[in-house]
């Protein structure tokens, strides 16, 4: 995860607003944050919470970041022997965070499309649009969202244009 793309997705820099209460997402599961999703063991922690940005919600984004780049992305790339371009790199690491951990599993047979696409290493502009472009669903809608998220993700995945969400070019 390069510093490149950590600017596109900073915390620091507004490019996520933090929501500091519960609230249900598009797939209706409980989020915190800068889209912590919850689990169980969440609850407890942060019931009668409000998170603030200095407070805990930078350092539950980083823990939420870096899980999803160790615990699935790194493993899968390791047992697969696939290397990567560090802007190849960096947009799978985005693509992890925002669709689970369990997203390079093999047991997902929802993902196994863009699973395919990396351990084919066969990586063409056209191949990376399109499987990119078929994660555009959440909660069963397609979703405008998802699909400017989709397309910025392709084009650094095709040539490190990183690009923050308003469009505008990360130098």
């Amino acid at each position: 995860w390069s510093e490149r793309r950590y600017d596109a997705y900073n915390p620091d820099e507004n490019v996520r607003k933090i929501s500091s209460k519960f609230f249900k997402d598009k797939a209706r599961d409980w989020t915190i944050g800068y889209g912590h999703k919850l689990t169980k063991f969440d609850y407890k922690k942060y019931w009668d919470k409000v998170l603030d940005k200095k407070g805990e919600g930078i350092p539950l984004f980083n823990n939420d970041l870096n899980h999803a780049i160790y615990t699935s992305l790194k493993k899968f790339l390791k047992d697969n022997r696939i290397k990567l371009t560090q802007y190849q790199y960096d947009a799978l690491v985005s693509m992890t965070f925002n669709c689970d951990e369990g997203f390079w599993g093999w047991h997902s047979s929802k993902f196994k499309s863009m699973r395919d696409f990396v351990k084919k290493k066969n990586y063409t502009k056209k191949g990376a649009n399109h499987t990119f472009g078929l994660y555009v669903f959440s909660g069963g809608q397609k979703l405008n969202g998802l699909v400017k998220r989709r397309k910025r993700e392709a084009k650094i995945f095709n040539g490190g244009s990183y690009i923050n969400k308003d469009g505008k070019k990360i130098n």
